[in-house]
């Protein structure tokens, strides 16, 4: 049992998940905390419902219920505990946040108690009648992976410019990750033609915008104000568009997407696609809505046309290579735009692929030619496995305001000491569809190891065709962080 005020590290949620699965009873409380319009602990609520682990909220209503009478405002009582109850026999607590910060960088108390009369009467007095009172998270369920069919058909790689169709996307959201229950604001899509010297022929537009829904306890989605200055689409202003529910507005699209197949191949295009078709394919994905006639379980396989990575391929030593860096440098747009707009940000991109295609139209001439480096992103922490060590493994484990470290453990599980890492480079790379291997060359302590990294990748990798390339490094091609990796 927990009861947190606030819940984000993931190497504990990671491990409450694997209890679950265990086949421990696992329940988690978590208090409702908002800060700048974010719900903080909805990825935890999020990863741990998608896992099948008991969650409820300490809500504002809890919160009255609760309070004491003299209490000022009732509905600002917080669940502030920090406790974990472990077998009933043992209780973990103290003033650490159940964060990263909490646990790796603040000055913090903590104390792991063997007392199965004390560990009882934390349940008893505090975890179980909070546990009635509070309302369970609703989980987010997700069809599997492989009971999903294609919306297209496939598109040979060879096949000439002239035959496709471009379907370009682009997506406003509320952040940066649907697996944290980040959700969709607005969707803008383009079906166009280019010609051999980069002339555009529109065929068709698409746009709506998308009520954010309701939060995990049934309560309105709020907006964070950290996406309404990159967009300006609060809960207000999306009221006042017309925004329409996700069930609505999905099958339009996919309608609209299917509907391009009578002008020709249809591919997806998108600068930095790899964002858009997350959101897209997580949306798809959910029980709610794969279920809808007109969706029926799709997926948007590719192969995909992402205009970030064919600007690295035609301008490999370039400064930048976002939107607005690329649109300038091909002459397509000089304005600087003070918000994201989805509309026009999918005629920016389709003005850049058609400036690119005249721009050096001997050098794109097949959908290939069009798709860059062959790039693969793998968006989850990954084990490291040593070449030159035998049996030992290791991680790169990243502590806020620290560093990066190399831990691992010999062939009997013993853990070897920590390392910090002074730097490390990305070598060669190959994927067999199933795989990925990578060869990393490690600065740590007085050696250098050649280290292979081993990790299996499942089908949304593969179609997903986002590596974040501001995780690179210009120089060198050094990884700034751990977790997502880039290669080509």
């Amino acid at each position: 049992d927990v009861a947190a005020y606030c819940l984000s590290e993931n190497g504990l949620i990671d491990r409450l998940i694997a209890a679950k699965k265990a086949g421990c009873r696992v329940r988690v409380l978590v208090d409702d905390l908002i800060i700048d319009g974010l719900m903080i602990n909805r990825k935890a609520i999020a990863h741990l419902t998608t896992a099948g682990v008991e969650v409820k909220v300490f809500d504002p209503v809890t919160a009255q219920a609760l309070a004491h009478p003299d209490a000022a405002a009732p509905a600002n009582v917080k669940l502030h505990s920090k406790i974990i109850i472990l077998g009933g026999d043992r209780v973990l607590g103290g003033s650490a946040n159940f964060t990263r910060q909490g646990f790796f960088v603040n000055v913090e108390d903590g104390r792991l108690v063997h007392s199965r009369t004390v560990a009882g009467q934390f349940t008893d007095r505090l975890f179980e009648p909070l546990w009635q009172r509070c309302r369970a998270a609703e989980p987010l369920e997700l069809v599997p992976e492989e009971t999903r069919v294609p919306l297209l058909p496939p598109v040979a790689m060879d096949t000439p410019l002239g035959e496709l169709v471009y379907v370009v996307l682009d997506l406003d959201t509320t952040g940066t990750s649907p697996r944290q229950d980040d959700r969709v604001l607005a969707i803008a899509a383009r079906a166009i033609r280019i010609g051999p010297r980069g002339s555009i022929t529109e065929l068709e537009e698409f746009g709506a915008h998308v009520t954010p829904g309701r939060d995990p306890i049934g309560g309105d989605y709020s907006v964070p104000s950290s996406a309404v200055r990159l967009h300006g689409l609060d809960n207000e202003r999306l009221k006042a568009l017309g925004a329409k529910r996700m069930r609505e507005v999905m099958p339009e699209l996919l309608a609209f997407i299917k509907r391009q197949q009578q002008h020709g191949k249809v591919v997806l295009v998108g600068h930095n696609l790899a964002f858009d078709l997350r959101f897209l394919d997580h949306t798809l994905a959910r029980k709610a809505i794969a279920a809808l006639p007109g969706v029926e379980r799709a997926t948007l396989d590719g192969p995909f046309v992402d205009t970030m990575h064919a600007s690295f391929k035609l301008s490999p030593k370039a400064a930048g290579h976002d939107l607005d860096a690329v649109a300038t440098r091909l002459k397509v747009s000089k304005k600087r735009r003070p918000q994201h707009v989805t509309a026009e940000d999918v005629g920016l991109t389709g003005k850049i692929l058609a400036a690119m295609v005249a721009k050096a139209p001997s050098r794109f001439r097949t959908l290939a030619d069009l798709m860059g480096p062959d790039l693969l992103a793998v968006a989850e922490p990954l084990p490291l496995a040593a070449t030159a060590a035998g049996p030992a493994r290791y991680r790169l484990e990243e502590t806020p305001g620290v560093g990066l470290y190399l831990r691992g453990e010999d062939e009997d599980g013993t853990p070897l000491r920590p390392q910090k890492v002074a730097d490390y480079e990305v070598g060669p790379a190959s994927a067999d569809g199933r795989h990925v291997t990578v060869r990393l060359t490690v600065g740590a302590g007085l050696r250098r190891r050649s280290l292979e990294l081993v990790a299996a990748v499942d089908a949304v990798h593969f179609r997903a065709p986002g590596p974040s390339f501001y995780r690179l490094r210009e120089a060198g091609r050094k990884l700034d962080k751990p977790g997502v990796l880039v290669y080509a």
